[in-house]
């Protein structure tokens, strides 16, 4: 049906290895491996494990590409000043940091209290560094198809990046004092559509069971100026359920809870 040439395995890619096909000049990096190949030297890792041979599950069962890259951003070292959460006809609120691992929550029209800072750290560490699971096509394709026209819920963070200066050349003098850290600002946000369901074979149970993940739309456009961020904000993606679990917070969960004992005030 198809001639392919198996070539070595790829850098630390132990488990996978490069095939051409016949008459063709693209190399595909994958998996895909029949037995009789595998029992022909087919190089090991350094505990002696072996590629596996073809398993029929493995394709015939995954109904969505495997993304080489799937980071939709990374955050890296900057400092989140502001997370501002809105579910339309459930509440408007923000949680504000005042200091290390103190956060303020303020509900429209209310008077500040403490938020929970455990709360908003899981929040942080979902979003820090983003991760797709699958691409649902371009935003203005298929927004309204996966409730982005009208999100379920809209994360937006505030945020602060230290500008980095070039260090004095040597023997070059200071002149005056030092001065104060600069520091730029910059905001990202999430909105939230869709839960879609995919299904996955279960080799244990030799079951297919099913998976949840929810669709986003990430941004402003504007304000994000590395090229490969700002492609990416011109599409629709499927993130894990739990990444999406620690975004769709109730208002309750926001607020920090009173200690054991601790008696709590007028309202």
């Amino acid at each position: 049906m198809a001639e392919f040439y198996v070539g070595k395995n790829p850098k630390q890619g132990y488990y996978e290895f490069f095939v051409r096909k016949a008459g063709e000049d693209t190399i595909y990096r994958t998996q895909t491996l029949l037995t009789k190949d595998q029992e022909q030297g087919v190089s090991a890792d350094p505990y002696g494990a072996r590629p596996s041979g073809f398993e029929w599950h493995s394709y015939t069962e995954s109904l969505t590409p495997r993304w080489l890259d799937t980071a939709i951003w990374d955050l890296g070292n900057a400092e989140v000043d502001e997370i501002w959460l809105s579910r339309p006809g459930v509440y408007d609120a923000k949680v504000l940091r005042q200091a290390q691992d103190k956060w303020d929550l303020v509900e429209e029209g209310k008077e500040p209290v403490p938020a929970d800072a455990d709360v908003a750290d899981g929040i942080l560490s979902v979003v820090r560094r983003l991760s797709l699971y699958e691409v649902l096509g371009r935003y203005d394709e298929v927004a309204k198809e996966f409730g982005l026209d009208k999100p379920e819920t809209t994360l937006v963070m505030k945020l602060r990046k230290k500008v980095e200066k070039p260090a004095p050349k040597e023997g070059e003098p200071k002149e005056g004092e030092e001065k104060k850290e600069e520091y730029t600002t910059f905001h990202r946000s999430i909105e939230v559509g869709k839960k879609v369901s995919r299904p996955r074979y279960d080799s244990y149970s030799d079951e297919t069971k099913s998976e949840d993940y929810y669709a986003i739309h990430v941004g402003p456009e504007k304000d994000i100026e590395d090229a490969g961020e700002k492609r990416r904000a011109g599409y629709v993606f499927l993130v894990r359920d739990y990444t999406v679990s620690q975004i769709r917070k109730d208002l309750a969960d926001l607020a920090a809870k009173a200690q054991e004992g601790e008696e709590k005030g007028p309202g």
